[in-house]
């Protein structure tokens, strides 16, 4: 099934009894973090390696031997894949039939519309797909004062706008920035233009 943005969060906090899940889009930040948040909310934690195995990209054809591999200990058991492709549609589908309840999750790059992953994950009613894209405009404004706040620190107007144009696009850039700018205003601080340029200037 294909998730909107509500959906998504939802799906994060609680992804029910879901075996498989595609994370893809060219926000390969806001992946990644979902990708660790949903195998830790399913496994506990990610040191765990009976309740989870990651892969990589050139590691296909241990999905369906991972996802259906025994959990010691109890508990559902997570398969991390990193950069994958459509060329695991097959063993994803396998994952998908096989009599286990393990969670795949699928960490793909910006994927076409005719992909056989997202084809898979869109139309199965085990699956869910999740759009990662870099947040735009005033939501990327937004996003950057909501972090600052969170440590009570307050920036000017003209100063959100040069940092919203001075960072990258994606996610994890953003939150980096607003590190940058935490540890240099303090807790309580005021940003103003001249100290977003001192503390993000290279």
């Amino acid at each position: 099934m294909k998730l909107d943005a509500r959906q998504t969060e939802r799906f994060l906090q609680n992804p029910g009894n879901a075996r498989l899940a595609l994370l893809y889009g060219p926000d390969s930040s806001l992946i990644a973090e979902r990708g660790r948040v949903l195998a830790r909310k399913v496994a506990g934690n990610l040191d765990d390696p009976f309740r989870l195995a990651e892969l990589g990209g050139d590691q296909g054809e241990r999905i369906l031997e991972e996802a259906t591999a025994q959990s010691f200990g109890g508990g559902r058991r997570v398969v991390l894949v990193r950069d994958a492709t459509d060329s695991m549609a097959k063993a994803a589908e396998q994952a998908l039939e096989a009599p286990a309840d393990s969670l795949v999750i699928l960490m793909a790059g910006d994927l076409a519309s005719r992909s056989r992953l997202r084809a898979l994950a869109e139309k199965h009613p085990a699956a869910a797909a999740i759009a990662c894209y870099p947040p735009e405009g005033a939501k990327r404004s937004g996003d950057l004062e909501a972090a600052l706040r969170a440590d009570a620190i307050s920036i000017d107007r003209e100063a959100l706008a040069w940092c919203v144009g001075r960072i990258g696009a994606e996610s994890g850039a953003l939150r980096q920035a607003a590190e940058a700018l935490s540890l240099y205003a303090g807790r309580n601080g005021r940003l103003t233009l001249g100290d977003c340029m001192a503390a993000l200037g290279d």
